[in-house]
């Protein structure tokens, strides 16, 4: 599923084409006020006019804490996993905090694909959706990241699932729901694994 940096660059040289078309500048054809309007609209309102897809192949780990202690602070990292049928990791999502009621930050790995954009959009239940930005990319996933206050992280602990949105790189909505119900336990919990100062991770709750 690995799309090339190249592949992004001509899809994004595809968009502002088509955009100048749409304008007649560029076209040397006349403009009409329907092309007027499509021009006009927001990145948002366009992802959203091409409609949205429900992702259902995914199959969800249950989520896992991993805490590093390498001098006083600890840092731990709550985290979900999905993949394929046939075992591919497609999606991960990390909560990673240091000391408790202090907010953290979200992680949210995708694969390649996409309309960076657009961001990746998340949503707890039914509540106000918060925009994640791309931070970057490798050859096999790209990194959405952003920080959260003590009060989203609340709201995940609190919730059934958080639906997360990306935009494809045909410009349309794909959607999928990981759920919470285990999350507050793991969050408050103990870590599955442990590293110290030596970096050798020793299990703390008789995990794999």
């Amino acid at each position: 599923m690995a799309r090339t940096a190249s592949s992004l660059l001509a899809l994004a040289v595809i968009v502002l084409a088509a955009g100048a078309g749409a304008g007649g500048s560029a076209s040397g054809q006349e403009s009409n006020p329907a092309t007027r309007g499509a021009a006009s609209k927001s990145p948002e309102a366009m992802i959203e006019a091409r409609g949205e897809r429900q992702l259902r192949q995914l199959r969800f780990s249950g989520w896992r804490k991993l805490c590093f202690q390498p001098a006083e602070a600890m840092i731990c990292r709550t985290s979900i996993a999905g993949a394929t049928e046939a075992g591919q990791e497609m999606l991960r999502v990390d909560l990673i905090e240091g000391a408790a009621g202090t907010g953290g930050r979200l992680q949210i790995f995708v694969p390649p694909m996409l309309f960076l954009e657009a961001g990746v959009r998340v949503i707890i239940d039914k509540g106000n959706a918060v925009d994640v930005p791309f931070a970057w990319c490798f050859s096999n996933t790209c990194v959405a990241a952003r920080a959260v206050d003590a009060a989203f992280i609340r709201r995940m602990k609190t919730g059934r699932d958080v639906t997360l949105k990306v935009v494809d790189s045909r410009i349309s909505t794909v959607m999928t729901s990981v759920p919470l119900d285990q999350f507050a336990s793991v969050n408050q919990g103990a870590p599955n694994l442990m590293f110290g100062r030596s970096l050798e991770p020793s299990p703390s709750r008789g995990t794999p």
